[in-house]
C-alpha cells in the first residue's frame, strides 16, 4: 500500500477466514534470533504467499514472556500472538510505504540532477 493509502486505513486488519490459504512451512525450531518478547525462525514457503512477489521466503514470529523463575521463553496464547504480532506487522507495512516515498523521491531527484556518482542500493519491496 502506498502512504496515502495507509493514511485512509491507518490499521490492518488481522487476516479474516475468507483470505486463508493452505501452504506447508519448512524451518528449523531451534536456535530462533530473539529479541525482548519475539523470537524469529527463517524458511520457506511450499507457494509463495505475498503477492505479488514470487519468493517463498519467509520469516516466522512467535511473542512469547520470560517463566518467572527459570527464565525460558513461553509461547503467548494465540490470541495474544495475533494482537503482538498483527501491530509487528502493521509497522512493517506503514515502513515499507515510506520506504517507497524514498525510492520515488530518489527517481525525481535523478531525473532532474542525474545519476550520483555512487550506488545506490535498494531493497527488495
Amino acid at each position: 500500500m502506498s502512504f496515502d493509502e495507509l493514511l485512509q486505513e491507518p490499521k490492518m486488519d488481522f487476516p479474516n477466514n475468507n483470505d486463508a490459504f493452505a501452504a506447508v512451512l519448512k524451518f528449523k525450531k531451534g536456535n530462533p534470533v530473539s529479541g525482548a518478547c519475539k523470537q524469529a525462525y527463517f524458511g520457506e514457503s511450499s507457494i509463495p504467499i505475498f503477492w505479488p512477489h514470487p519468493s517463498t521466503k519467509v520469516c516466522i514470529k512467535e511473542g512469547f514472556h520470560l517463566a518467572p523463575q527459570s527464565g525460558n521463553r513461553i509461547p503467548l496464547d494465540p490470541p495474544k500472538q495475533a494482537q503482538v504480532l498483527s501491530i509487528d506487522m502493521n509497522c512493517a507495512r506503514w515502513a515499507n510505504a515510506m520506504m517507497k516515498m524514498v525510492y520515488d523521491f530518489i527517481v525525481k531527484e535523478n531525473e532532474k540532477r542525474g545519476q550520483p556518482s555512487f550506488v545506490i542500493l535498494k531493497c527488495d519491496m
